[in-house]
């Protein structure tokens, strides 16, 4: 007799913890079941290898459950820095780089390097930055320098 083997073919178990990351009631779950597993008598350590979480972090819920209660499962709002630079005037430094040459904005230079990109968003959008964060910024608008040119 044949016998099927479960398994699941779409997603790898990677993808499957974006799924549950992605969402916040899948993530609150998660925290909840794994809380309600350690009130039946589950090890944090135990749970670490079931849920592939810290123990460390399974701790933390558990303390924060006992102080707040429920509420303190919700996602906390992300903290941080603003950027300097808006996502629209990011979209316009890269059409400025990909189609405009330096001395359209009065910089004496041939081609767009990482200091006088740094010039540009200085004078041009009035944020100051350091030539390592231009780079980074650079990257992450997916242009490359090559063979003396900007592409995408």
């Amino acid at each position: 007799m044949y016998k099927n083997k479960l398994q699941i073919n779409d997603y790898s178990s990677e993808e499957i913890k974006k799924l549950i990351n992605s969402n916040n009631c899948y993530k609150k779950g998660l925290k909840l079941f794994a809380i309600y597993l350690f009130s039946k008598g589950w090890s944090a350590r135990k749970l670490e290898s079931l849920f592939d979480i810290s123990f460390k972090q399974i701790t933390i819920w558990i303390h924060y459950f006992n102080l707040e209660g429920e509420a303190s499962l919700n996602d906390k709002p992300k903290t941080g820095r603003k950027p300097g630079l808006t996502n629209e005037q990011k979209e316009e430094l890269k059409k400025i780089i990909l189609t405009q040459k330096p001395e359209e904005f009065d910089i004496e230079e041939k081609r767009w390097n990482g200091r006088n990109i740094t010039l540009l968003v200085k004078n041009h959008f009035n944020v100051n930055y350091q030539k390592a964060q231009i780079y980074n910024i650079i990257k992450s608008l997916k242009i490359k320098y090559e063979n003396g040119l900007w592409k995408v």
